[in-house]
């Protein structure tokens, strides 16, 4: 029988393989290659748009920035003319109370009584004078009963006889003229 000899053509394929392999490798380093660069030079391209559209945005704020200061600058004008306007209508409002008040003291007031002073101290109005004893007691009977007064308190007094009659009497206020 005759014998064949494979080897030199096992080599052929071999060598042929090897340089398949090889040529894909290559084939296959250059596609990783070109993909590479290809996918760097996006993103180059990518960040380079993205730091031209930061920029535009950051200008636009910036041109934002003066409106903007101008809003806050006129808010804080608009809350003060509304600290303002409350204010005066709380004194406007205050100040028709006093003349109540004033008007309510005289209309109780006995003849002989007269007001040296009319003032505030804190939740209670001080009431200074000068008046005889009898008309002083008619003073805070009418004060007691007034149902727009508390309890007055007569907090000094100077004998009638001796000096003029002066008094210092001290009513709580009520709940509608307490501003």
């Amino acid at each position: 029988m005759t014998e064949f000899n494979f080897l030199p053509w096992r080599e052929r394929k071999r060598v042929r393989e090897r340089r398949r392999f090889v040529q894909r490798l290559v084939a296959a380093a250059l596609a990783a290659a070109l993909l590479h660069g290809v996918l760097s030079l996006h993103l180059v391209s990518a960040t380079r748009s993205a730091s031209r559209q930061q920029a535009a945005l950051k200008t636009q704020l910036m041109a934002l920035d003066a409106p903007l200061a101008q809003l806050r600058e006129l808010r804080e004008r608009r809350e003060e003319l509304e600290q303002r306007t409350e204010l005066h209508l709380a004194l406007e409002s205050q100040r028709h109370g006093l003349v109540e008040v004033l008007e309510r003291l005289a209309a109780l007031a006995p003849e002989s009584t007269h007001f040296t002073s009319v003032g505030r101290e804190g939740n209670r109005w001080r009431l200074q004078g000068r008046a005889s004893g009898s008309s002083l007691s008619q003073l805070l009977r009418a004060l007691e009963v007034a149902p727009n007064f508390g309890v007055p308190e007569l907090s000094e007094i100077g004998a009638p006889g001796v000096g003029d009659g002066s008094f210092v009497v001290l009513i709580p206020m009520t709940e509608d003229q307490v501003p």
